[in-house]
């Protein structure tokens, strides 16, 4: 099996570290559909729901689908993920859910390596997903005014001079609090 002595001692010593470290050197034959699914359950505590229904669409709808879903957990490697993203992409599938789908894998993979069913994590050498650059647009003073006088009356029309006027996201307005405006100095803390 080995060219030379040397590394077939390589070999033997890597074995050997690794059944030290008490890792089952058995073949597995669970498949990825099974681990994915079981991991699922097992975590879902642990998220919140709208994490938990993200992981669970990209298991169940993007890699069952695929054939990945059906290869031995210890037979993936990272040109397989690469390969699914690839497919996926092909498919017209967004870069925002190949990154959740990346995500699912990687993060299962993790645990499957910490319960000693994998040696390496493939994920995380997989190519990472390349998000176009869709840079950010202001409004020109013009616009702004324009979207001002649509909201006026309206059930947004505080949260749109806010957001004018501060520059603020939707999520940062809507988490605004009173305890954070400073109505002496004008300004939001």
């Amino acid at each position: 099996m080995f060219k030379t002595q040397g590394e077939a001692l390589a070999k033997l010593k890597e074995i050997g570290l690794q059944l030290s470290k008490g890792i089952d050197l058995a073949p597995r034959k669970a498949l990825l559909g099974d681990y994915l699914t079981a991991w699922l359950d097992r975590v879902k505590a642990k998220w919140t729901p709208n994490t938990y229904e993200r992981y669970k669409c990209a298991c169940l709808i993007h890699l069952k689908a695929d054939p990945i879903w059906k290869m031995k957990l210890t037979d993936i490697r990272a040109r397989h993920i690469n390969d699914i993203l690839a497919r996926s992409a092909k498919a017209g599938t967004k870069p925002a859910t190949l990154q959740n789908i990346r995500a699912v894998l990687s993060t299962a993979m993790q645990q499957a390596l910490s319960d000693d069913l994998i040696g390496d994590n493939p994920a995380r050498k997989s190519d990472p997903i390349r998000q176009p650059d869709k840079g950010i647009k202001f409004l020109n003073a013009e616009e702004a005014k324009r979207f001002l006088e649509t909201a006026k009356g309206t059930i947004i029309e505080d949260i749109a001079f806010v957001a004018i006027y501060t520059g603020m996201r939707h999520s940062e307005i809507l988490g605004l609090t009173w305890d954070r405006i400073d109505f002496k100095k004008g300004n939001v803390l």
